[in-house]
């Protein structure tokens, strides 16, 4: 399923992204390193807090963006977690099954 959105992300954004072995990461591009999230349900659009700062520290080594990407029946979104950790911050933490997460503010492609 993910080497399916990660041929049609390189599609859309004409971009080319290669799956990754990264543990922290699926895939990434020349630009930016992410994190694919399929969903058989809508669901809320969260991201666990451990796999935020995870991310955006390992884009960070590369010199990349950190950016999150949920497929679920309704489409795909994404938000680049690099540009917008900080206002994503500055809400209260939920927990969810014992993790901390955070509420996503996501574009749909």
């Amino acid at each position: 399923m993910k080497e399916q959105l990660i041929q049609y992300l390189t599609k859309v954004t004409r971009s080319d992204i290669k799956s990754s072995n990264n543990i922290y990461y699926d895939c990434e591009s020349n630009k930016a390193v992410m994190s694919l999230r399929i969903n058989n349900t809508v669901k809320d659009k969260i991201i666990l807090l451990e796999q935020m700062i995870r991310g955006i520290n390992e884009a960070q080594i590369v010199n990349k963006d950190y950016v999150y990407i949920i497929k679920d029946p309704n489409g795909i979104y994404y938000c680049n977690v690099s540009e917008t950790g900080g206002d994503i911050l500055l809400d209260p933490a939920y927990k969810v099954d014992g993790q901390l997460v955070y509420n996503l503010d996501m574009i749909k492609l």
